[in-house]
């Protein structure tokens, strides 16, 4: 999670970083502000249920069911 300074990149280069996360065990990509529009429709595309939109003022709440724990 967090700004993923994506907003000057081609959609080329976001997919190759999207496939290099889908390669990792990340659970949930939620990338906000400096992604730009462009990554964050794209990262919401590719993580479809595992997606989360977050910005300012968003409260997250985790429990350790939902780190695996």
């Amino acid at each position: 999670m967090g700004g993923f300074h994506l907003f000057e990149e081609k959609q080329d280069q976001i997919d190759e970083i999207i496939h290099k996360f889908k390669t990792l065990p990340v659970q949930i990509a939620a990338p906000c502000h400096c992604s730009g529009e462009l990554a964050i429709a794209r990262f919401k595309e590719a993580f479809q249920d595992r997606f989360m939109h977050i910005g300012t003022g968003t409260v997250l709440t985790l429990n350790d069911a939902q780190l695996g724990r």
